[in-house]
């Protein structure tokens, strides 16, 4: 089962309406000219507000029943920890309710929803780099590039949290950071989890839900075939790894 054609439209839609709302907010928040450092900024910043809306709707397409059975697996998966995670969200939204004044350029609470899913981020990509591939485990630097990154990024984040709350954003900067933050956030927790989930059960398979939305001649199903070239070499290797371990039951003991 597969999204309907005007479903897929509609999301469709709805995705390139996202992003035009955020580089369009973004844009109104810069307070002066329009930079090549400021407009890298609008545009990835930007690129990400689409990703909340692929994540909840392939949420959406497990819970209806209308996504793959390797999608299915990995969105049960981690719906614990959405569920955890949101419950943090509401608690945080709820006490910061009881603030005695209005909603203004310092409030920080979408930066609070952020907080559980880079924390969960930090400690997925931690897990990852322990993982092996093949059999063979991430070479040290490796290891250490990644960690540093996603530590450079949670630093970033709070950084610009702090930056939010001494009044340095207008009302329009502080919103456009924080959604940005919290999508930051979302994107390196889903992927980070689907990244642990495929080298768990050495298969990658691509979304239906965007293959439905971009088409199967878009540049996302042009991805397919290395997914595939990839499922094959990790299959092949089990084979060698079971044969070898089979021909090594059959030496006799002495």
């Amino acid at each position: 089962m597969t999204l309907r054609t005007s479903t897929a439209k509609a999301v469709k839609y709805v995705l390139g309406l996202t992003g035009f709302v955020a580089l369009s907010v973004g844009y109104l928040a810069i307070p002066g000219k329009l930079n090549w450092y400021l407009a890298l900024v609008l545009v990835y910043g930007s690129a990400l507000w689409p990703y909340l809306v692929v994540v909840t709707v392939e949420m959406l397409a497990v819970y209806a029943g209308v996504s793959s059975p390797y999608q299915t697996k990995f969105y049960n998966e981690i719906k614990n920890d959405l569920k955890l995670a949101g419950i943090g969200v509401l608690a945080f939204i709820g006490v910061y309710s009881f603030r005695p004044t209005a909603y203004g350029a310092t409030s920080f609470d979408i930066f609070g929803a952020a907080v559980p899913f880079l924390a969960a981020s930090f400690f997925t990509i931690r897990r990852i780099t322990k993982l092996k591939l093949m059999d063979q485990p991430m070479k040290g630097r490796y290891r250490n590039f990644i960690l540093v990154m996603i530590s450079c990024v949670c630093a970033l984040c709070f950084w610009l949290a702090t930056r939010v709350v001494s009044s340095h954003f207008n009302l329009i900067a502080s919103t456009w950071i924080q959604i940005t933050i919290f999508s930051v956030s979302v994107f390196f927790y889903v992927e980070s989890r689907r990244v642990e989930h495929v080298l768990k059960v050495g298969h990658i398979e691509l979304s239906p839900v965007l293959l439905a939305v971009f088409g199967n001649d878009g540049s996302y199903a042009q991805i397919e075939p290395i997914a595939e070239r990839w499922n094959r070499a990790v299959a092949q290797h089990k084979q060698k790894a079971s044969r070898h371990a089979k021909k090594q039951k059959r030496k006799p003991s002495y």
